[in-house]
């Protein structure tokens, strides 16, 4: 992955629920509905800044450290299952060690550790580490459970809501400016597509979310069903007549 990779992966199929699916790209844009994805591309040109700013500062150990106790969190334990996992992802060592590094360097910042110096960072440079970040810090597999929650939505909704094109052309230059290029090269009338499709699936789960987890909503349910989920228990029942017992 050394050219960054993410074109690569643009549209490769991330999740599917009965057939349907997201790939890549989609859930890149599903980032941007809720603000996840532009933050985590604020979040890696921060490590780059630090990264430039105190280049061999931290110890090899320490990478190590941080390196073995990835692995852990990931469950790859094995050394098979390490180099499974890098070339599944066709990363290499290297740039699995640059991510932790720059990982630990936002973290040593957020403990309080005041680092000044660091240079402006490109869109191109983001992009190159982009996809090896996203792999490592799991952005991926986070939106990818948001877009089956989605995807199962609107199967279960069956008619997808309709949407605010308006909403849609305010979303598309936000889109656009994305340094992953899996959004930002697509054409303006599929990202269109893309994230009308997105929001309906949205506005599926909202609804759906409505229908079966407001209270009023779940009140009504028990309403119906009463009669279903009714249990009597006794040890004796007497009646005046022989026909109403007979009946019971």
């Amino acid at each position: 992955m050394s050219d960054g990779g993410f074109a690569r992966i643009a549209r490769k199929r991330a999740v599917t629920v009965m057939e349907v699916s997201l790939d890549v790209a989609d859930l890149v844009l599903l980032g941007l509905l809720d603000g996840e994805w532009p933050a985590f591309e604020v979040q890696v040109a921060v490590g780059l800044e630090l990264e430039r700013a105190n280049a061999g500062d931290l110890p090899t150990e320490q990478i190590h450290r941080e390196a073995t106790a990835f692995r852990y969190a990931n469950h790859l334990i094995s050394a098979a299952e390490f180099v499974r996992w890098l070339r599944n992802r066709e990363m290499t060592v290297g740039e699995l060690s640059a991510v932790l590094r720059r990982r630990l360097l936002r973290r040593r910042v957020q403990d309080g550790t005041v680092i000044s110096g660091a240079d402006v960072i490109s869109g191109a440079d983001v992009t190159s580490v982009l996809a090896a970040e996203a792999f490592c810090e799991g952005i991926l597999r986070r939106l990818a459970a948001r877009g089956v929650d989605r995807l199962a939505a609107g199967m279960l909704l069956g008619a997808i809501p309709a949407v605010d094109a308006n909403h849609v052309e305010r979303l598309v230059p936000s889109a656009a400016g994305l340094r992953a290029s899996a959004a930002a090269e697509l054409h303006p009338s599929e990202l269109r597509d893309r994230l009308g499709r997105l929001l309906a699936l949205e506005l599926a789960l909202e609804r759906l979310r409505s229908e079966v987890a407001e209270p009023g909503a779940v009140a009504r349910v028990l309403k119906r069903h009463a009669l279903d989920w009714l249990e009597l228990e006794g040890v004796e029942l007497r009646f005046l007549r022989e026909g109403a017992a007979r009946e019971a």
